[in-house]
């Protein structure tokens, strides 16, 4: 145990600082961290005094070293802007610093946490880009191939890989989810807290979710044209269905389907009830802690693999042909590129008019999570990048990040409803129905309940397209070619809705005074 004078913190230090070099961390980083904690233990002196004690305790969690002071007393979060808390040298000296820092309190100790990163020469955002580019090259260059070769390739080397790959990823995505929002809900505090944040995060997602559903109807209505007659008819039955299905038979299922909705479920009704149960449960808590750190290491991992999913999934794409399928129905591509394009675009001014920030420094923050997710297609690939994005770059504070990231991805997806409006105007021209303003109230109606209830698993695009096309009364015939438009709206849809999540979550911790707007606003270099 270590007292909080100079002497002994800076004797404290010595033993880190060994470990920190030993396990290699850039010297630079090594004077950040430094500076942080004295930063850190000085503000807990000016609160506590010079006779409190801390102890300071260095270990590695999955090859990666971590610091861990403890100091017994009242609950004090040195990052928190209210109540004396994190000061502007210590806010500024975080946002200097690749590692990691939190706070958390239990059963009257305060815990400090930092986490350093290890310097990557290329960025996984540059590496991306590279793969994308290297992938449209090989793929041009190898269209006048054999048909044969081609199919060779295809079925027995770029699909087998490609679907590892997504199974590693979708393995590890599930249990992620699920220990990020518990252990998020877990460290709100308490269940007034959970009350403020879930029902106003909640609310508003609905309220965008159908905004965006009658917007893009609009949008479509000039642009498509049907025949003069015809009727539909809405039946609820099949949405109540889909909504019930939300609640889990058994604990086990979610996981080994991938059912991302009901994994949701189960996190939030865990992680109330651990809210409620409070420090009767601490040594539980604990080992989530743990496990939510373990799942986000073993995700960081394979990330690594992004690249060359990247690499093959549109190498895939172009020496397939797919998109030739889609020529039938041209218009609904700029239309849907076009659409997407002005959501981006008027959210974006939302933020930049209501917070006072640069819309450049904005994009060039967002832009990591954003282009993982545009060219993957896959939001729980982007999961890990968009939850250090929100809380380090845009300074949305943790509680409103471990938990409304997970929950947002799943339930807020104004790209993939606007995606089901185009495509419902698009098939009804193709096939004579008429849009007439009952029709279109029927696709406002049905495309927001898709967009909240839509299965979170393979082929959920086919069941979707089906209950829409059934209510809208266009031919089940039209899935085909549904399906074959959505190739490409898949990769611009998981865009559209990593990009308005963070935007809104902008939004909403500022509504809730949970905003760092000096890191908001705070430029960002490069891409």
């Amino acid at each position: 145990m270590y007292m909080l004078s100079d002497s002994e913190i800076a004797r404290a230090w010595e033993g880190a600082e060994t470990f920190l070099c030993s396990n290699k961390i850039d010297h630079a980083e090594v004077i950040r961290l430094r500076l942080i904690l004295e930063e850190i233990l000085l503000n807990y002196r000016n609160r506590f005094g010079t006779d409190c004690q801390f102890s300071l305790k260095t270990v590695k969690v999955l090859g990666k070293p971590k610091i861990t002071v403890q100091l017994v007393g009242e609950s004090f979060n040195p990052f928190s802007s209210d109540e004396s808390g994190e000061t502007e040298l210590l806010g500024r000296l975080r946002r200097l610093s690749d590692s990691t820092s939190s706070w958390s309190y239990k059963n009257g100790v305060n815990y400090i946490s930092l986490i350093p990163k290890r310097k990557i020469k290329l960025s996984t955002t540059a590496k991306t880009i590279i793969a994308f580019f290297l992938a449209i090259t090989a793929g041009v260059l190898c269209r006048n191939l054999d048909d044969s070769i081609k199919g060779e390739l295809l079925t027995s080397y770029i699909t087998p890989t490609l679907n590892m790959i997504m199974g590693a990823i979708t393995a590890i995505s599930g249990p992620m989810i699920f220990f990020s929002l518990l252990w998020g809900i877990c460290t709100i505090g308490d269940i007034n807290t959970l009350s403020k944040i879930g029902k106003r995060m909640i609310g508003r997602f609905m309220l965008i979710l159908l905004l965006v559903s009658a917007f893009s109807a609009l949008f479509c209505y000039p642009f498509f044209g049907g025949s003069n007659a015809g009727s539909t008819s809405f039946n609820f039955a099949e949405f109540y269905a889909n909504l019930l299905n939300v609640i889990p038979d058994n604990m086990i299922s979610p996981f080994i389907t991938g059912n991302t909705q009901q994994i949701i479920f189960l996190a939030a009704v865990g992680g109330i009830i651990l809210l409620i149960m409070g420090s009767r449960v601490s040594a539980l808590t604990t080992v989530i802690e743990h496990l939510t750190l373990m799942t986000q290491a073993i995700m960081t991992l394979a990330c690594v693999l992004i690249p060359v999913m990247v690499f093959l999934s549109i190498y895939k794409v172009i020496l397939s042909d797919q998109l030739s399928n889609i020529s039938n129905a041209y218009k609904v591509i700029p239309i849907y590129i076009g659409l997407s394009l002005l959501i981006l675009f008027v959210y974006t001014m939302i933020v930049v008019v209501t917070q006072k920030v640069n819309p450049i420094t904005v994009f060039k923050k967002v832009s990591q999570p954003f282009l993982i997710a545009l060219t993957t297609g896959s939001s729980p690939t982007a999961l890990s990048a968009n939850l250090e994005s929100c809380e380090k770059k845009f300074g949305i504070s943790g509680k409103i990040v471990s938990f409304g990231v997970p929950l947002g991805q799943t339930i807020f997806k104004p790209g993939s409803l606007s995606r089901f409006v185009v495509v419902s105007f698009c098939m009804a021209e193709l096939y004579d129905v008429a849009i007439t303003p009952n029709w279109v109230f029927i696709t406002i109606l049905t495309c927001f309940l898709l967009g909240v209830s839509s299965p979170p698993v393979a082929g959920g695009a086919v069941v979707c397209f089906a209950v829409l096309f059934r209510q809208l009364g266009i031919p089940e015939e039209a899935i085909g070619f549904a399906l074959a438009i959505n190739i490409l709206f898949d990769f611009i849809l998981t865009a559209v809705n990593i990009y308005c999540l963070d935007m809104e979550l902008i939004q909403l911790s500022s509504s809730l005074k949970m905003l760092d707007k000096k890191v908001l606003r705070e430029k960002e270099s490069g891409i």
